[in-house]
């Protein structure tokens, strides 16, 4: 996976520990957990949208995530929840990641399904595309990183 992508494409073990801490597994965690941020603050329709606005830290980086949420159908008690969003970010360094620069932009689409009485998430899908610009120690390094993502409660 990730640690394989960093050993084949680093051979400077700086760069390699930089990426290291950005591309985390905590870091990624973190992604994924925002999706649960899908819950309207109030009633909903079918055929309504809302919106998340979300702020994070990744290591160092400041991103912002905007989503839009429409909810679908409801059927035989389960939601349907479409899911259309944007992640950006604009090269916030902290002091962990000297040396290094990085814009980050892309989407992420979806559908999760809902039990509409309890609310728990039965059944998620979702592909994120990002474009990331980095730039290590003077290096650009153009890359591409798509994700694909399954849930299903059991």
């Amino acid at each position: 996976g990730m640690d394989s992508m960093m050993n084949n494409s680093f051979t400077d073990s700086a760069q390699k520990q930089m990426m290291q801490k950005v591309f985390s597994k905590d870091q990624f965690n973190t992604m994924f957990g925002m999706m649960f941020d899908m819950y309207p603050k109030k009633p909903v329709r079918i055929g309504d949208s809302w919106t998340s606005e979300t702020s994070m830290n990744m290591s160092g980086f400041a991103m912002k995530i905007n989503n839009k949420y429409t909810l679908n159908s409801v059927k035989n008690g389960i939601g349907e929840i479409a899911i259309d969003g944007t992640i950006n970010s604009d090269g916030s360094m902290n002091k962990n990641t000297e040396g290094l620069k990085m814009n980050m932009s892309g989407g992420q689409k979806g559908v999760y399904t809902i039990k509409m009485e309890t609310g728990y998430l039965q059944t998620g899908y979702y592909k994120m595309d990002m474009k990331i610009e980095m730039e290590i120690l003077g290096k650009k390094m153009p890359m591409t990183m798509k994700g694909e993502y399954t849930m299903k409660a059991e």
